[in-house]
């Protein structure tokens, strides 16, 4: 029998200097053709990170980081000066 560990706790500090590179991938994958939305998506997805109060895993900071960076995503949407296209599944 196997016994499972709980996953390692992370306070939002470090969860965020260990997240960059992941940031600035899902940057990329979200919005492939404008760079300086890709820097304004990573530093709302850290933002979100730092935001979390207490210790948590990975997997939590990573999924609020994207709802995060998909939310700023859909209010760049509704500002009409905003020229980056965004690709069709996040419409």
């Amino acid at each position: 029998m196997r016994i499972l560990k709980a996953p390692r706790q992370y306070a939002s500090g470090d969860a965020a200097i260990k997240l960059i590179r992941f940031f600035r991938r899902a940057a990329r994958k979200f919005c492939r053709r404008c760079r300086f939305t890709q820097e304004d998506l990573a530093q709302e997805m850290a933002l979100s990170v730092l935001q979390c109060r207490g210790e948590h895993s990975m997997a939590f900071y990573k999924s609020r980081a994207v709802w995060q960076a998909l939310d700023f995503l859909r209010r760049l949407r509704r500002d009409t000066s905003h020229t980056c296209p965004l690709t069709q599944e996040h419409r």
